[in-house]
């Protein structure tokens, strides 16, 4: 199904967010709000609240978190703008500037896809929610 509108996209990643939930797609008892999708970027944004369970000892966000978020997250993307059900994920860099987190903290996953590339090409940005230049 091709995604007409902003909101068509928004809801369909809300609605696979959920159905993924329960499923083995790395989104295990993930909880996050979409709160923002371009069509025309082929951009989602989704609000998550950290608990003390995603920050490791250091007092920032967990690696392993980040790096398992942002590869279920990305392939959902695609799965959605793509209309498929399954993707494969063939390479997975993260770059990572710790900033001190203090839970619970809204966080905002920034997602975005490049479909012109076969593979597609995606990215997943994590920034504080009170202050976006972080």
């Amino acid at each position: 199904m091709k995604l007409a509108s902003d909101e068509q996209l928004r809801e369909a990643m809300g609605a696979e967010l959920v159905r993924r939930r329960g499923a083995d797609f790395g989104l295990d008892g993930f909880v996050g709000h979409v709160v923002c999708a371009s069509v025309s970027r082929n951009t989602v944004t989704v609000r998550v609240t950290v608990t003390a369970t995603e920050v490791n000892s250091s007092g920032t966000l967990d690696e392993g978190w980040t790096a398992a978020r942002a590869d279920a997250l990305t392939g959902t993307l695609i799965c959605v703008l793509s209309g498929t059900i399954f993707h494969t994920t063939t390479s997975l860099a993260v770059s990572v500037q710790p900033r001190p987190i203090c839970p619970p903290a809204e966080i905002f996953i920034e997602l975005s896809v490049d479909s012109a590339l076969q593979p597609p090409s995606a990215s997943a940005v994590f920034r504080d929610a009170l202050n976006p230049s972080i």
